[in-house]
């Protein structure tokens, strides 16, 4: 158990360098770092699997936009998000 852990450990931390080292000849403008370039091409890819899903309650009466907005903050804590538990 703790080797399996171990392994997908350093699997993902040699991804990562991996990524960011490929990357760097991107978001490098003229020996200047672009932040956003940086973030778009690295951060992003790491935080896709943190979208979810926000329901917008529409034609509805004040009671069931406050139950859309409970089910979905509802099915956030669930799954942890935004808030960790």
């Amino acid at each position: 158990m703790m080797k399996e852990r171990l392994r997908k450990s350093i699997v993902r931390a040699v991804f990562i360098f991996l990524w960011g080292w490929l990357m760097h000849y991107f978001y490098i403008e003229e020996g200047q770092i672009d932040i956003f370039k940086m973030w778009l091409l690295i951060g992003f890819p790491f935080g896709i699997y943190k979208i979810h899903l926000w329901l917008i309650p529409k034609n509805l009466d004040i009671g069931g936009t406050v139950g859309v907005w409970t089910y979905t903050l509802l099915q956030d804590r669930k799954k942890g998000l935004p808030w960790k538990s």
